[in-house]
């Protein structure tokens, strides 16, 4: 009895230890499916970095583009009211002298 419960002892090991070793198999092509796996996901991590510098530098582009539309409309505008103000003084100028040459009209008809 004693042999046959060796046996059965020594066989349950064995199936252990066989089991053991497909697990460890499994576990080997587990590793090795994840280790080619590794540099898929570097290089799509460096791609996915690649495109965000890209897509910074695009924005940076652009926002330096803005801010030149904004000093030149700046400009424009301080022209713009710099000719504004010359027109106006012009303007009252004009009718100062005018408003001059009225009464000068005025005293050489009264006199």
């Amino acid at each position: 009895g004693s042999l046959r419960a060796a046996a059965q002892a020594n066989l349950a090991l064995a199936m252990r230890g066989r089991l053991a070793i497909r697990e460890a198999a499994v576990s080997a092509i587990a590793v090795r499916v994840l280790a080619a796996e590794v540099p898929l996901l570097e290089s799509a991590v460096q791609h996915q970095l690649e495109r965000q510098c890209e897509r910074e530098d695009e924005l940076a582009t652009q926002v330096e583009a803005a801010e030149r539309e904004q000093e030149s409309i700046r400009a424009q505008w301080r022209k713009a009211r710099k000719e504004e103000k010359a027109e106006h003084k012009a303007s009252v100028q004009r009718q100062q002298q005018r408003h001059q040459s009225e009464v000068q009209q005025l005293q050489m008809e009264m006199q």
